[in-house]
C-alpha cells in the first residue's frame, strides 16, 4: 500500500516542499493533491501519495536551527580596596627668604575726581509734544467747492438731498438733508468715507489744511449720545465684575468719544488696542491696573 501524507504549510508550494522533504523523494516520485488553498485565517493543506513503492519511505526529520546561546562575558575581578590611612601631619608653612633688591612700593593713590551732575534742562525732561494742526480759515471757493463734490458724490449715489453749509469754529460743517439713509450706512461708515473723500478734495493743496465734517439729518449727535451711554454702562459692569471689558471695533472718531466720555471717571482708565479696521476700546478698573 503507497505511503500518503498531509501536511499543512502557510503556502501550498511551502507544504510540498515540506512534504517532500519528509519523504525524502522529489515531484516526480509523487503525486499531490491540494485539500485547502489556504486563506487569510487559515493555512494551506495538501497530500502527497508516493507512486510504487509499498515500503516506507525514510522520512527525513528537518529539526529547526538551533542558535548557540552566546557566551556569558567573562566578569573582571573587582580588586580589593584597601583601606590605607594616611598620616596627619600638622600644616606647616614655608617661610620665603625675603629679598632686599626687590622691595614692594606702595600702589600710588587713585585721585578721585569730582564728577557734578549737570542739571538737566527742562527740554530734556519733557518729549516734545507733536504740533497741532492749524486750520485755515474757510472761504467761499473751498465752500463752493466742497458743496460741488459732496453734492456730485450724493447725486451718483441715486439720492435725492440738499447740501446746507456752516462754518463753525474755523471748521466746514456739511449737511446733507434727505429722507434716504443711504448717506449713513451702517454705523456710519458710508457718512465717514464722503466726509473723508470731501476733505481730500478740499485740502488738495498740502499747504494749506481745511476742516470738513459731514453729517445727515443729525446722525453725528445721535451716534455720540449712544456712545456716551454705551461707555457709561460698561464702565458700570467693569467695576461690578473687576474685570476688563473690551468694546466692538469703532473708527478713531468713535473711540475718542468713548476716551473723553470715561476720562472723568476716576473708577477706570481706557486704552485702544488692536489694528485698523479691528482697533477697539478696552475699559480696565483701576484695582487691576497693574494687570
Amino acid at each position: 500500500m503507497p505511503i500518503t501524507i498531509e501536511v499543512c504549510a502557510r503556502k501550498v508550494n511551502d507544504a510540498i516542499e515540506e512534504g517532500l522533504a519528509k519523504l525524502n523523494k522529489t515531484l516526480d516520485d509523487v503525486d499531490v493533491k491540494i485539500i485547502s488553498q489556504g486563506g487569510l485565517f487559515r493555512k494551506a493543506k495538501v497530500q502527497l501519495t508516493v507512486i510504487g513503492s509499498e515500503d516506507e519511505p525514510e522520512i527525513k526529520e528537518i529539526k529547526p536551527e538551533v542558535k548557540p546561546e552566546p557566551k556569558p562575558a567573562m566578569e573582571k575581578p573587582v580588586a580589593k580596596k584597601e583601606n590605607f590611612a594616611r598620616e596627619e601631619k600638622p600644616f606647616q608653612k614655608k617661610e620665603r627668604p625675603a629679598r632686599p633688591d626687590r622691595e614692594r612700593k606702595p600702589a600710588p593713590a587713585k585721585a578721585k575726581e569730582n564728577f557734578e551732575r549737570k542739571p538737566i534742562e527742562k527740554s530734556e525732561q519733557t518729549a516734545p509734544r507733536k504740533e497741532e494742526k492749524v486750520y485755515n480759515e474757510i472761504t467761499k471757493e473751498v465752500e463752493a467747492e466742497a458743496v460741488a463734490y459732496l453734492s456730485n458724490a450724493v447725486r451718483l449715489m441715486g439720492v435725492e438731498a440738499e447740501i446746507q453749509t456752516e462754518i463753525k469754529n474755523g471748521a466746514l460743517l456739511l449737511n446733507i438733508v434727505t429722507e434716504n439713509s443711504a448717506v449713513i450706512g451702517y454705523r456710519g461708515e458710508t457718512l465717514d468715507a464722503l466726509e473723508y473723500l470731501t476733505s481730500l478734495v478740499v485740502n488738495k493743496i498740502e499747504t494749506k489744511y481745511y476742516k470738513v465734517s459731514v453729517n445727515s439729518n443729525g446722525y453725528r449727535e445721535k451716534r455720540e449720545k449712544m456712545l456716551v451711554e454705551l461707555a457709561n454702562k460698561m464702565a458700570a459692569k467693569c467695576i461690578k465684575q473687576n474685570r476688563k471689558v473690551i468694546l466692538e471695533p469703532m473708527n478713531n472718531s468713535g473711540r475718542k468719544i468713548i476716551h473723553a466720555a470715561l476720562s472723568s471717571n476716576d473708577k477706570v482708565i481706557t486704552r485702544s488696542e488692536g489694528h485698523e479696521p479691528n482697533r477697539r476700546v478696552v475699559i480696565f478698573a483701576v484695582r487691576n491696573k497693574k494687570q
